[in-house]
C-alpha cells in the first residue's frame, strides 16, 4: 500500500506535534525556572526544533530516494546502526509512557478528581494503537479530517485568556542569571525534539522543493501559535504562573467575560485529548519502524510494538506519579544525546559527496 504522504498532511502534523504536553505543564515548569525570561528560553528551544527540521528536510532534497535508515547504515554499518535503532526505539517508547502518564495526572486534576486509569487506559490505549496500526498515511489523514476544529479550539482558549484580564501587554523581567537560564534550557529538552518523526518518514516526504517549503511554512507557523500561547499565558498569571501546572486549560477557566457558561473548559480538553491521541499513535509508529530495522520483521513488530506499550502501562499505572518521574529522568538524559547526535549525522550526510555515500556497502 502506498503510504506516501502530501505537504499539507505532513505541515499539520508538525504544528499538532509541536501542542500536546508543551499546552499543559511546561508554561509554568519554564517560569519556575526563569521567570519571565521563561518566554524567550522556551523560543530558543522551539527554534532549534525548526533548525532540525530545516536540516531534514535538506538531506531529503540531496537524497530523495533514500530512507533515513538507509543513510544511517551506509555511514555506520550495520552492528553500529542497529545500537543507534535501539536507542531510538526507547526514545520513541518513553515519550508515549510519559505522555500516557502525564495526559492521565491532566485529565484527573482537570475533568475527575477520582478518575480510574484502568478506565483512561481503556479509553487511550486502543485509539492510538489503532491509528498507529493503520500507518502513516490513515494516521496524517485522520489529523487532517480534525486539523481545522482542532486550530479553532486552540485559537479560542488563547482568546479566552485576552479577556481575563486587564494587565498590560508586557511585564517586568528582572535580573537575568544566564546559569539559571542554561540550566532550565537543558533540563526541558525532553519536552522538544518533536520533528524527529519528519526523519523517521523521510521516504515517504514529497520530494519537491515548494512541498518542503510548504512543511517549513506550517511548522513556523505552529511556532508562532506556540510563542503566542506562552505570552497570554505568562500575561494572564504574571508572578502566580508556576502554580498553574494545566496550562490550556487554567487560561480557559480564568475567563470573567464566559464565567456563567457551564463547562467552558470542555474546549481545551477535548483539544488535549485529540493531540494526545495523535501525538501518541506517531510514538508507536516511529517505534515500530525504528523496531523493524532492528529484526527485519515488519509484522512482528507491528505487532510487538503495539503491546509493549499497553503491557508497559499496565505496570507503571498503579504508581503514575513515580513513573512520570522515572519517565521524564530518563527521557531528559536521553534527548538532548539523540538530538546532538542526529544534528552531527545530518551535517555529515550534507557535506558528504552523493557518490561516496553510495560506494558504502549497505
Amino acid at each position: 500500500m502506498n503510504q506516501n504522504v502530501s505537504a499539507r498532511q505532513v505541515g499539520m502534523f508538525a504544528i499538532i506535534s509541536l501542542f500536546a504536553l508543551k499546552l499543559l505543564f511546561l508554561p509554568s515548569f519554564l517560569f519556575e525556572d526563569s521567570n519571565n525570561y521563561s518566554i524567550f528560553e522556551f523560543a530558543v528551544l522551539i527554534c532549534v526544533d525548526i533548525i532540525f527540521l530545516f536540516l531534514i528536510l535538506k538531506v531529503k532534497q540531496k537524497y530523495p530516494d533514500k530512507t533515513f535508515f538507509s543513510l544511517i547504515v551506509k555511514i555506520f554499518g550495520n552492528f553500529f546502526s542497529k545500537i543507534i535503532f535501539i536507542a531510538l526505539t526507547l526514545f520513541f517508547m518513553i515519550k508515549f509512557l510519559y505522555l500516557g502518564a502525564e495526559s492521565y495526572n491532566y485529565l484527573r486534576d482537570a475533568l475527575l478528581d477520582e478518575a480510574n486509569i484502568v478506565l483512561f487506559l481503556v479509553c487511550f490505549l486502543p485509539v492510538v494503537n489503532v491509528l498507529a496500526w493503520n500507518g502513516i498515511k490513515g494516521l496524517f489523514r485522520t489529523n487532517e479530517f480534525f486539523f481545522v476544529i482542532l486550530l479553532v479550539c486552540f485559537i479560542l482558549c488563547i482568546w479566552f485568556s485576552f479577556g481575563t484580564t486587564t494587565e498590560p501587554l508586557f511585564f517586568d523581567f528582572g535580573e537575568f542569571k544566564v546559569d539559571r537560564f542554561l540550566n532550565s534550557t537543558l533540563s526541558r529538552f525532553m519536552w522538544f525534539g518533536d520533528f524527529l518523526f519528519v526523519a523517521i518518514i523521510l521516504d515517504k516526504l514529497p520530494a519537491k522543493k515548494k512541498d518542503h517549503r510548504k512543511i517549513f511554512a506550517y511548522a513556523v507557523l505552529g511556532v508562532i501559535f506556540l510563542l503566542f500561547f506562552m505570552f497570554a499565558f505568562l500575561r494572564l498569571f504574571q508572578n502566580t504562573s508556576f502554580l498553574h501546572s494545566n496550562a490550556i486549560s487554567e487560561i480557559t477557566q480564568f475567563n470573567g467575560e464566559f464565567a456563567h457558561v457551564g463547562k467552558i473548559e470542555i474546549i481545551s480538553i477535548g483539544f488535549i485529548m485529540f493531540t494526545v491521541f495523535f501525538q501518541g499513535a506517531l510514538f508507536i509508529f516511529c517505534g515500530k519502524e525504528c523496531a523493524t530495522n532492528i529484526v527485519n520483521n515488519p509484522l512482528g513488530c507491528q505487532t510487538f510494538i503495539c503491546t509493549v506499550p499497553v503491557v508497559t502501562s499496565i505496570f507503571i499505572v498503579p504508581g503514575v506519579l513515580g513513573a512520570s518521574q522515572i519517565l521524564y529522568w530518563s527521557s531528559m538524559f536521553l534527548s538532548p544525546v539523540l538530538f546532538v547526535f542526529f544534528t552531527i549525522f545530518f551535517l555529515i550526510t550534507l557535506l558528504k559527496k552523493n557518490k561516496k555515500l553510495k560506494e558504502r556497502p549497505s
